[in-house]
């Protein structure tokens, strides 16, 4: 029989490309990158600007108050000096150790001291430092002011210690240094008039030198106009206050002596130590940028507010924003046309591809991708081709073994009811009946009865060795008493595989072919066959052994290279041998099935070779009909 596969080839189609959703989304995706990129990189650029403008404002406000403070520093230390040289005079050291000094040398000491002082204050003037009053106050009673227009709200000694102890300055300590704080002079203007104004006061105590003991205080009344011009040059604005808020030099001098209205600088600055820079927003809702550093040995700051490098800060960042916005329009609209064409060329070959797809899932699966480049969508394209190849060669090896498969069920089917076994063992049947042979004749139907009922096993695919032999001897019975051929058979079989299961029908053909082919012409007697079972851990082997004519080398060669080609050959001469080593085949694998080997006029051996699994029964069941 043979099968012919028509394959009906059809012309490969190229289909034109259009837009898929697959394209929209990768615009939408390059743009949501680009936008986010974008923003990204603006507004973290907007931060480095903001900060590096920002650090560029501080530190140029730090340096400037940096500059300030040495300029005030050298002031103050000028101050100090020069109240030192006027502490040391002589005649005021000589007349604070006196306890009770008389009248007469209280008055000739005071002109002699008065002279020391404005002598000094006068040498202070020429270098840039002015007292606007000095006053010393002894423990034995002594006071001295060095202007007759202003005074001071004290008496005495004792009067003076109380009013600086209630200002908060210690005065306890066995030894108190430099001190600074806010009092009220009074300035007589005439003599119905005078005008009272807090001024900053340096404040120094004078000691015995053995004992350490406070024996008078000097006040040294600084001009506030004079201490404002010294770092006026640096910061217009700028202030000095103490930790507690009290405004001690400024631009205005009613501020002087008054509390910093800003709370959260005042908080600010006094809970610091040294120095630094921080914005707060002000009543007016406006950022302001403030620098402090510390001055008056602590007790003070020094507060700069930079409002001109704020403003500068303001501006620079808005044109900064403005550039970054302008750049970041630019930016989506050239990331808008290149998505727009980068998806176009990107998608080409990916909408190609899906019209590809769908046609092939429509049917056509004899079209083939053409692929228009070297990217991993033509390699997509070119694996599919293969794939789709592979699926057609398959398909079509599966018809055809279908096909074969048809055929051999049918043929099997043929040899399993031998129709010239039939019809000529009941011709001698009926020759037997005619002749008076009845017992031969009922033999022979009854050898021919048990050969069907073994044959057909009731349809299963299985049946135990023992069963396989016993059809065997049957078939044998049959061919001595209805062609008077006597075959002898000889089995060595293992006790345990007799109740082995086999395929059915899987050794007669073998037999039936040793006496076509072996035995039939050439011997009358002694015709032998044998047959050998034996088996391992994992393989079961039967040989099968005639003493026929035999075969010649390459005859046994052509018949084992047939028996391994697939499908089946047309000019198949041996069946029996190709339909048993096919279904081996099928059954167990290709390591498994028939192995002829012959000497010409000595035998011939077929080799069967399969599986053994100790322990196994007959799985098949008998079909319904």
């Amino acid at each position: 029989m043979r099968v012919l596969i028509m394959i009906r080839k059809t012309k490969i189609k190229k289909f034109p490309l259009s837009d898929e959703p697959f394209r929209r989304k990768l615009i939408i995706c390059l743009v949501s990158i680009s936008l986010l990129m974008v923003v990204y990189t603006g507004f973290t650029s907007y931060q480095l600007a903001n900060k590096k403008v920002y650090d560029m404002s501080v530190k140029l406000s730090e340096n400037t108050i940096a500059s300030a403070k040495t300029t005030l520093s050298t002031y103050l230390s000028d101050v100090h000096l020069l109240s030192t040289n006027i502490l040391f005079s002589s005649d005021l050291r000589n007349l604070a150790a006196q306890d009770s000094p008389d009248s007469k040398t209280i008055q000739s000491s005071t002109a002699r001291i008065g002279t020391s002082v404005r002598e000094q204050i006068s040498s202070g003037s020429s270098a840039g430092i002015t007292f606007d009053m000095a006053a010393i106050y002894l423990k034995n009673g002594f006071t001295y002011t060095s202007s007759s227009t202003r005074s001071l709200p004290f008496t005495g000694f004792s009067d003076c210690m109380s009013a600086l102890d209630s200002q908060g300055l210690n005065i306890t300590s066995n030894y108190v240094g430099d001190q600074w704080t806010i009092c009220d002079v009074t300035t007589k203007l005439s003599s119905k008039s005078s005008q009272t104004a807090s001024n900053l006061v340096f404040v120094r105590y004078i000691y015995d030198p053995v004992t350490i003991e406070k024996l008078g205080v000097s006040l040294f009344v600084i001009n506030a106009e004079e201490l404002y011009q010294i770092y006026a040059p640096f910061t217009s604005d700028g202030f000095i206050m103490s930790t507690d808020g009290t405004i001690l030099s400024s631009i205005f001098a009613e501020d002087i002596g008054s509390l910093c209205s800003n709370k959260k600088l005042v908080d600010s600055v006094s809970g610091s130590t040294r120095s630094g820079t921080f914005s707060y927003v002000n009543g007016n809702n406006k950022e302001e940028l403030i620098s402090y550093i510390t001055l008056l040995n602590g007790t003070a700051f020094l507060v700069v507010p930079f409002d001109y490098y704020t403003t500068i800060h303001q501006m620079e960042i808005a044109s900064y924003v403005q550039s970054i916005i302008i750049l970041a329009v630019i930016g989506v609209i050239i990331t808008l046309l290149l998505s727009l064409f980068f998806s176009k060329r990107l998608t080409q070959t990916i909408t190609k591809l899906i019209l590809f797809v769908k046609q092939v899932d429509s049917g056509h699966t004899t079209t083939r991708f053409q692929a228009s480049g070297h990217d991993e969508i033509a390699y997509l394209g070119e694996k599919t081709n293969e794939m789709l190849d592979r699926l057609q060669t398959a398909a079509e090896a599966r018809e055809s073994a279908l096909l074969s498969n048809q055929v051999l069920e049918l043929r099997l089917i043929q040899s399993q009811i031998n129709p010239h076994l039939l019809y000529n063992t009941l011709d001698s049947v009926l020759w037997g009946l005619q002749e008076g042979r009845i017992d031969d004749s009922t033999a022979l139907i009854a050898s021919l009865s048990q050969f069907f009922k073994l044959s057909l096993s009731q349809g299963r695919l299985n049946i135990l060795l023992a069963d396989e032999l016993a059809l065997i001897k049957h078939y044998l019975q049959i061919q001595l008493l209805a062609r008077k051929r006597h075959i002898q058979l000889i089995c060595s079989i293992e006790p345990t595989l007799n109740q082995y299961p086999i395929i059915k029908l899987l050794l007669l053909p073998i037999i039936e072919n040793s006496i076509i082919h072996g035995f039939d012409g050439y011997r009358a007697t002694s015709c032998i066959i044998s047959i050998d079972a034996s088996h391992t851990d994992c393989l079961l082997t039967i040989i099968i052994t005639d003493n026929g004519i035999g075969m010649l080398e390459e005859d046994v060669t052509e018949i084992n290279q047939t028996l391994q080609q697939y499908p089946l050959p047309e000019n198949m001469r041996h069946f029996g041998l190709y339909n048993t080593n096919r279904r081996l085949v099928q059954s167990f694998g290709e390591q498994y099935g028939l192995i002829i080997s012959s000497n010409i006029s000595e035998y011939t051996r077929v080799t069967i070779t399969m599986p053994y699994f100790p322990g196994i029964q007959p799985v098949n069941e008998p079909q319904k009909e």
